[in-house]
């Protein structure tokens, strides 16, 4: 569930203040969270833990978002919420793709694809976006990545709240720069 982050003084997976994405594929187990006030804690990818420095994709009650949470910063900036309709005999997986962009507005979008196979190609579903994402997100060497779930900064399950994805994730990527 964690993420090696090599040897040396650099931490590879800091993007400091600057620009970075992040995204994945994912397939939903429909029976899980899928009633829309529900806050099942589907989280697909992330890097710390709040209230502290975070970046987050999650699909909480099947609808996607993007957050980040600048070292110092009052409040996580969240992108709006995207649905995530339920697989259909076309359609069972997804891609989740955030950006923190280095503009002025410090913006932070989600665009969400799915995969149509019929059409045998991604097809776009939705984006939406938010301003107030800039900032310092340089974390401690110490402080994993984690994928499918909430891990503390000693690699443990977060127990008291692990926020365990409820499907398959696939094509993890981040990139800084």
């Amino acid at each position: 569930m964690s993420i090696i982050n090599g040897s040396g003084t650099d931490d590879l997976l800091n993007p400091g203040s600057g620009r970075f994405s992040f995204r994945a594929d994912f397939s939903l187990d429909d029976t899980s969270g899928n009633a829309p006030s529900n806050s099942d804690g589907d989280n697909i990818f992330q890097r710390g833990l709040s209230p502290n420095a975070q970046w987050k994709l999650s699909v909480d009650g099947h609808m996607a978002q993007c957050s980040v949470r600048a070292a110092g910063a009052s409040a996580a900036v969240h992108t709006p919420a995207i649905a995530i309709p339920n697989k259909t005999a076309n359609v069972s997986w997804y891609r989740a793709e955030c950006l923190r962009d280095t503009d002025a507005a410090g913006t932070l979008s989600l665009t969400v694809s799915y995969y149509d196979t019929s059409a045998g190609s991604w097809i776009s579903l939705a984006s939406s976006q938010a301003a107030g994402a800039a900032g310092d997100l340089t974390m401690s060497r110490t402080i994993p990545v984690s994928i499918g779930g909430k891990l503390n900064n000693n690699n443990t399950i977060q127990q008291s709240a692990p926020d365990q994805f409820n499907g398959l994730i696939d094509n993890v990527k981040l990139i800084i720069g």
